[in-house]
């Protein structure tokens, strides 16, 4: 297996945000306040070559994909979604089914669009499971970014879900940020303020969104050379040669190749 070419994408950037509002994200912890933040964050300092649309979602999505509304919009939208947080939270998440929908109603998916979900990663009503899931955001060239918003029950245990969460956005080559609430050295989501947007907590993701953002707006394809025809998708691992870039470089690429009958793939990255 051979890497023959790293070229930018030239098709169009898009990016659908899936803002949970489920009943876990409302809480005394400030969970919910984090989410609006760092979605208004997106809407705000994504570049303008970038199209967005913006849905929330708990046991279904409550609007229609749309990447023709403008920014000013999404902002209003976005700051009368926070005021009506009470009313609009229901029990179930289905995160799941929330990503496929947008997959389903997303026209000519190509290696520019990714979903950027804003969660607590749990997930209790979804139909599709994560391999199905996986499956067809590969096959769609479509990446998958997290913001997980990482909260755990009262028992002290992570959220169901959240792990298989980012393990699904890696997979796909998306990025997932990982906020924790022992970040302001809380332990619970019982203890106030664990996700408070503080001055200190935007220091802290503020670097990290900045990094999501360039990469969604530049994404690029790796060609590979394969040894002969690739029947069925498989698992593959690209590494850095160089042992003194290994410590400096993250790689996010897709971890499976699909079917490839020519020997030849092209990766999105």
């Amino acid at each position: 297996m051979a890497i023959t070419a790293a070229t930018p994408f030239s098709g169009p950037n898009r990016v659908a945000i899936l803002l949970d509002t489920s009943e876990s994200m409302e809480d005394a912890s400030g969970k919910a306040e984090l989410a609006y933040w760092v979605a208004a964050d997106a809407v705000k300092r994504l570049p303008s070559s970038v199209s967005i649309a913006l849905l929330g979602f708990n046991k279904q999505v409550d609007r229609t994909l749309d990447f023709s509304v403008a920014r000013e919009q999404l902002t209003s939208e976005l700051t009368q979604r926070k005021k009506a947080l009470n009313s609009s939270t229901r029990r179930k998440t289905a995160l799941r089914d929330a990503i496929e929908y947008v997959l389903d109603h997303i026209p000519n998916a190509a290696p520019g669009d990714a979903i950027y979900v804003i969660t607590d990663g749990e997930d209790n009503r979804s139909q599709i499971n994560s391999a199905q899931l996986e499956d067809r955001l590969q096959r769609a060239s479509v990446r998958l970014d997290v913001f997980l918003l990482r909260d755990f029950l009262w028992t002290g245990d992570r959220f169901p879900g959240s792990d298989d969460t980012a393990e699904l956005a890696r997979a796909t080559g998306g990025t997932v940020i990982d906020v924790h609430p022992t970040m302001l050295r809380a332990r619970y989501s019982s203890t106030t303020e664990n996700f408070t947007v503080s001055p200190e907590r935007q220091k802290l993701v503020s670097a990290a969104l900045t990094l999501l953002y360039r990469q969604t707006a530049s994404p690029y394809l790796l060609g590979i050379e394969l040894p002969g025809d690739l029947k069925r998708s498989r698992g593959w691992k690209l590494d850095v040669v160089a042992q003194q870039l290994r410590k400096s470089i993250s790689l996010s690429y897709p971890r499976r190749i699909g079917s490839c009958p020519g020997g030849r793939a092209s990766m999105p990255n």
